[in-house]
Protein backbone atom coordinates (compact mmCIF):
# COMPACT_ATOMS: atom_id res chain seq x y z
CA UNK A 1 0.00 0.00 0.00
CA UNK A 2 1.02 3.61 -0.30
CA UNK A 3 1.38 4.21 3.60
CA UNK A 4 3.44 1.43 3.73
CA UNK A 5 5.88 2.54 1.16
CA UNK A 6 6.39 5.33 1.85
CA UNK A 7 7.36 4.05 6.05
CA UNK A 8 9.51 1.95 4.08
CA UNK A 9 11.10 4.74 2.33
CA UNK A 10 11.79 6.83 5.38
CA UNK A 11 13.41 3.97 7.03
CA UNK A 12 15.73 3.80 4.28
CA UNK A 13 16.42 7.59 4.15
CA UNK A 14 17.06 7.14 8.14
CA UNK A 15 19.90 4.27 7.98
CA UNK A 16 21.65 6.48 5.24
CA UNK A 17 21.39 9.75 7.10
CA UNK A 18 22.99 7.97 10.21
CA UNK A 19 25.51 6.20 8.55
CA UNK A 20 26.33 9.64 6.93
CA UNK A 21 26.71 11.63 9.72
CA UNK A 22 28.53 8.65 12.06
CA UNK A 23 31.13 8.91 8.88
CA UNK A 24 31.32 12.74 9.56
CA UNK A 25 32.05 12.51 12.97
CA UNK A 26 34.73 9.84 12.72
CA UNK A 27 36.19 11.90 9.52
CA UNK A 28 36.21 15.31 11.99
CA UNK A 29 37.64 13.62 15.05
CA UNK A 30 40.60 11.83 12.63
CA UNK A 31 41.41 15.26 10.77
CA UNK A 32 41.00 17.41 14.17
CA UNK A 33 43.79 14.98 15.36
CA UNK A 34 45.88 14.44 12.23
CA UNK A 35 45.52 18.29 10.19
CA UNK A 36 48.20 17.33 8.33
CA UNK A 37 45.90 14.40 6.27
CA UNK A 38 43.39 17.13 5.78
CA UNK A 39 45.89 19.40 4.21
CA UNK A 40 47.35 16.52 1.78
CA UNK A 41 43.66 15.01 0.63
CA UNK A 42 43.56 19.21 0.11
CA UNK A 43 45.89 19.67 -2.07
CA UNK A 44 46.24 16.25 -3.53
CA UNK A 45 42.55 17.16 -5.10
CA UNK A 46 43.54 20.18 -6.48
CA UNK A 47 46.47 18.68 -8.19
CA UNK A 48 44.01 16.05 -9.71
CA UNK A 49 41.20 18.77 -10.69
CA UNK A 50 44.78 21.03 -12.94
CA UNK A 51 45.25 17.68 -14.54
CA UNK A 52 42.30 16.78 -15.34
CA UNK A 53 41.81 20.21 -16.87
CA UNK A 54 44.87 20.16 -18.56
CA UNK A 55 44.17 17.29 -20.57
CA UNK A 56 40.12 18.56 -21.28
CA UNK A 57 41.48 19.54 -24.83
CA UNK A 58 38.57 20.47 -27.36
CA UNK A 59 35.15 19.03 -25.56
CA UNK A 60 31.71 19.20 -28.56
CA UNK A 61 28.39 18.82 -26.25
CA UNK A 62 26.11 18.06 -27.73
CA UNK A 63 22.77 19.93 -26.16
CA UNK A 64 19.05 18.61 -27.28
CA UNK A 65 16.21 21.55 -26.75
CA UNK A 66 12.46 21.93 -27.60
CA UNK A 67 13.63 24.11 -30.60
CA UNK A 68 17.01 21.75 -32.24
CA UNK A 69 20.12 20.41 -31.18
CA UNK A 70 23.03 22.84 -30.42
CA UNK A 71 27.04 21.36 -30.82
CA UNK A 72 28.56 23.54 -28.56
CA UNK A 73 32.81 23.44 -29.15
CA UNK A 74 35.15 24.63 -26.68
CA UNK A 75 38.79 24.31 -25.33
CA UNK A 76 42.77 24.61 -27.04
CA UNK A 77 43.81 22.39 -29.60
CA UNK A 78 47.26 21.59 -30.10
CA UNK A 79 48.24 20.47 -33.67
CA UNK A 80 51.63 19.25 -33.05
CA UNK A 81 52.45 15.88 -33.70
CA UNK A 82 49.74 16.05 -37.08
CA UNK A 83 50.11 15.90 -40.90
CA UNK A 84 49.13 19.16 -42.76
CA UNK A 85 47.36 17.34 -46.32
CA UNK A 86 46.53 20.98 -47.78
CA UNK A 87 43.73 23.28 -47.82
CA UNK A 88 40.61 22.33 -48.59
CA UNK A 89 36.80 23.46 -47.63
CA UNK A 90 33.88 22.78 -45.17
CA UNK A 91 30.43 23.33 -44.19
CA UNK A 92 28.77 22.69 -40.81
CA UNK A 93 27.13 19.57 -40.50
CA UNK A 94 26.55 16.04 -38.96
CA UNK A 95 27.13 12.83 -40.84
CA UNK A 96 27.29 10.30 -37.94
CA UNK A 97 27.43 6.93 -40.04
CA UNK A 98 30.46 8.65 -41.29
CA UNK A 99 31.91 10.12 -38.44
CA UNK A 100 31.99 13.97 -39.73
CA UNK A 101 31.18 16.40 -37.24
CA UNK A 102 31.89 19.60 -38.46
CA UNK A 103 30.86 23.22 -36.84
CA UNK A 104 31.16 26.76 -36.06
CA UNK A 105 32.55 29.50 -39.77
CA UNK A 106 29.82 31.06 -39.69
CA UNK A 107 27.35 28.71 -41.04
CA UNK A 108 28.64 28.33 -44.77
CA UNK A 109 31.45 27.12 -46.73
CA UNK A 110 34.91 27.60 -45.12
CA UNK A 111 38.40 27.41 -46.72
CA UNK A 112 40.23 25.21 -44.57
CA UNK A 113 43.45 23.16 -43.51
CA UNK A 114 43.07 19.43 -43.43
CA UNK A 115 45.83 17.29 -40.70
CA UNK A 116 45.88 13.60 -40.14
CA UNK A 117 45.81 11.07 -38.91
CA UNK A 118 43.63 10.66 -35.89
CA UNK A 119 43.05 7.51 -33.92
CA UNK A 120 39.73 7.33 -32.58
CA UNK A 121 35.93 5.50 -33.97
CA UNK A 122 35.13 5.60 -37.31
CA UNK A 123 31.56 6.63 -36.98
CA UNK A 124 29.16 7.99 -33.64
CA UNK A 125 25.96 6.74 -35.05
CA UNK A 126 24.06 5.53 -38.12
CA UNK A 127 23.02 8.47 -39.43
CA UNK A 128 23.14 10.39 -43.23
CA UNK A 129 23.69 13.93 -43.53
CA UNK A 130 22.38 16.83 -41.76
CA UNK A 131 23.28 20.56 -42.73
CA UNK A 132 22.97 22.97 -39.72
CA UNK A 133 20.91 25.57 -39.72
CA UNK A 134 22.98 28.22 -38.36
CA UNK A 135 26.64 28.76 -36.70
CA UNK A 136 29.20 30.94 -35.46
CA UNK A 137 32.57 31.17 -33.72
CA UNK A 138 35.73 29.01 -35.04
CA UNK A 139 35.96 26.22 -37.53
CA UNK A 140 36.71 22.68 -36.70
CA UNK A 141 35.63 19.07 -38.35
CA UNK A 142 36.24 15.57 -38.10
CA UNK A 143 35.80 13.74 -40.87
CA UNK A 144 36.81 11.00 -43.35
CA UNK A 145 35.28 8.01 -40.60
CA UNK A 146 37.54 10.34 -37.75
CA UNK A 147 40.10 10.24 -39.30
CA UNK A 148 41.17 13.77 -40.56
CA UNK A 149 40.79 16.94 -38.69
CA UNK A 150 40.57 20.55 -40.24
CA UNK A 151 40.46 23.63 -39.15
CA UNK A 152 39.92 27.48 -41.03
CA UNK A 153 43.15 28.58 -42.61
CA UNK A 154 45.13 30.53 -40.53
CA UNK A 155 44.33 28.75 -37.17
CA UNK A 156 47.31 28.88 -34.73
CA UNK A 157 48.00 25.38 -33.13
CA UNK A 158 47.44 26.04 -29.32
CA UNK A 159 44.59 28.89 -29.94
CA UNK A 160 41.51 28.61 -28.59
CA UNK A 161 38.65 27.00 -30.20
CA UNK A 162 34.75 27.90 -29.44
CA UNK A 163 31.86 27.77 -31.54
CA UNK A 164 28.23 26.80 -31.43
CA UNK A 165 26.32 25.01 -34.26
CA UNK A 166 22.22 24.42 -34.21
CA UNK A 167 19.92 22.20 -36.21
CA UNK A 168 16.71 23.46 -35.66
CA UNK A 169 13.94 21.17 -35.26
CA UNK A 170 15.97 18.23 -34.90
CA UNK A 171 16.65 15.79 -32.49
CA UNK A 172 20.11 13.91 -31.30
CA UNK A 173 17.86 10.80 -32.39
CA UNK A 174 16.90 12.14 -35.54
CA UNK A 175 20.03 13.07 -36.10
CA UNK A 176 21.13 9.85 -35.90
CA UNK A 177 23.83 10.32 -33.16
CA UNK A 178 24.60 7.42 -30.52
CA UNK A 179 24.51 8.64 -27.16
CA UNK A 180 27.94 8.23 -25.80
CA UNK A 181 31.52 10.05 -25.62
CA UNK A 182 33.81 9.77 -28.98
CA UNK A 183 37.13 10.73 -28.59
CA UNK A 184 39.84 11.31 -31.72
CA UNK A 185 43.20 11.54 -30.30
CA UNK A 186 46.60 12.27 -31.48
CA UNK A 187 50.33 12.26 -29.98
CA UNK A 188 49.72 16.15 -28.28
CA UNK A 189 46.14 16.45 -27.80
CA UNK A 190 42.54 15.59 -28.49
CA UNK A 191 38.85 16.56 -29.52
CA UNK A 192 35.88 15.04 -27.96
CA UNK A 193 32.23 14.58 -29.01
CA UNK A 194 29.41 14.13 -25.99
CA UNK A 195 26.16 12.51 -26.98
CA UNK A 196 23.67 12.60 -23.81
CA UNK A 197 21.25 9.37 -23.47
CA UNK A 198 17.44 10.56 -24.29
CA UNK A 199 17.05 10.53 -20.79
CA UNK A 200 18.74 14.15 -19.20
CA UNK A 201 20.36 13.16 -15.94
CA UNK A 202 21.57 15.37 -13.51
CA UNK A 203 25.17 16.00 -14.03
CA UNK A 204 28.12 15.37 -11.98
CA UNK A 205 31.32 16.33 -13.14
CA UNK A 206 34.49 14.77 -11.12
CA UNK A 207 36.86 17.21 -12.19
CA UNK A 208 34.15 19.77 -10.50
CA UNK A 209 33.81 17.29 -7.23
CA UNK A 210 37.20 16.81 -6.76
CA UNK A 211 37.78 20.62 -6.75
CA UNK A 212 35.15 21.74 -4.42
CA UNK A 213 36.74 18.92 -2.15
CA UNK A 214 40.43 20.65 -2.39
CA UNK A 215 38.85 23.85 -1.49
CA UNK A 216 36.34 22.59 1.39
CA UNK A 217 39.77 20.81 2.67
CA UNK A 218 41.98 24.22 2.66
CA UNK A 219 39.03 25.85 4.30
CA UNK A 220 38.89 23.33 6.91
CA UNK A 221 42.54 23.13 7.61
CA UNK A 222 42.51 27.01 7.96
CA UNK A 223 40.03 26.65 10.50
CA UNK A 224 40.87 23.83 12.54
CA UNK A 225 44.90 25.87 12.52
CA UNK A 226 43.01 29.02 14.28
CA UNK A 227 41.28 26.65 16.65
CA UNK A 228 44.54 25.22 17.51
Amino acid sequence: CCFCSRKFLASVLRAFYESVIKHLLVTECLFMRYPSILRIMAAVSLLLFASHQARAAVIINTIETVSGVELSASGTLDLTGLTNFGFSSGYPQVIPGQGYVIGGGGGGSVFTQIYAVLSGPATFGTGGQTLNTSASGDFLAISNFGQWLSVANGFVSGSTISSSTFFSGATIASLGMGPGTYTWTWSTDSVSLVVPSEVAEVPGPPAFALFCLGLAGLGAAGRLRKRR
